[in-house]
């Protein structure tokens, strides 16, 4: 199951112990991760393998450019994505984020907004959820980085999001 991280820059300078050996990372080392644009509490996202996606963890790093300026609002929407993650794994056929369809969103919209009272999400969480996708998307139909999917979930999303704004 894809898990959610954040960063935390002071870590790179404490002495880590693998092996009964401790470690520690050269200073210059900890100054290029920050030059790179880290920042501490920048979410990214590991799957059940523990792989690094690059193109969707670069998405956290651009939403500060794309008018996601608070980290709280950050986090929620490395959340929202998450749960995406992991509704398409487990429940259509562990599909990556990069290949959902029209289908994925009609059946997350179903078990996040029509499921019973005690799952069900807020119309204000969905709307939410809903933006961080489109963002998610948008973002990638600007950078390429697949882009038939994400213009086909892009706008999907999109419709779908008017649908339930106007019948909650």
């Amino acid at each position: 199951m894809s898990q959610l991280f954040f960063t935390d820059l002071a870590a790179l300078r404490r002495p880590a112990i693998v092996d009964c050996v401790t470690q520690e990372l050269l200073v210059e080392t900890a100054a290029a991760a920050e030059a790179t644009g880290l920042s501490d509490g920048m979410p990214f996202i590991l799957d059940e393998c523990g792989g690094y996606d690059v193109d969707l963890n670069r998405f956290f790093r651009a939403c500060p450019t794309m008018g996601v300026r608070s980290s709280n609002s950050l986090r929620a929407y490395a959340r929202d994505l998450l749960v995406w993650m992991r509704f398409l794994c487990e429940r259509r056929g562990s599909k990556p984020i990069w290949q959902a369809d029209r289908e994925d969103v009609a059946a997350y919209h179903a078990a996040r907004r029509r499921s019973a009272p005690i799952h069900r999400i807020s119309a204000a969480s969905w709307n939410r959820a809903v933006a961080a996708l489109e963002k998610f998307y948008g973002w990638a139909v600007e950078r390429r980085a697949d882009r038939q999917i994400a213009i086909r979930i892009k706008y999907d999303v999109a419709a779908r999001t008017r649908r339930t704004i106007r019948t909650g």
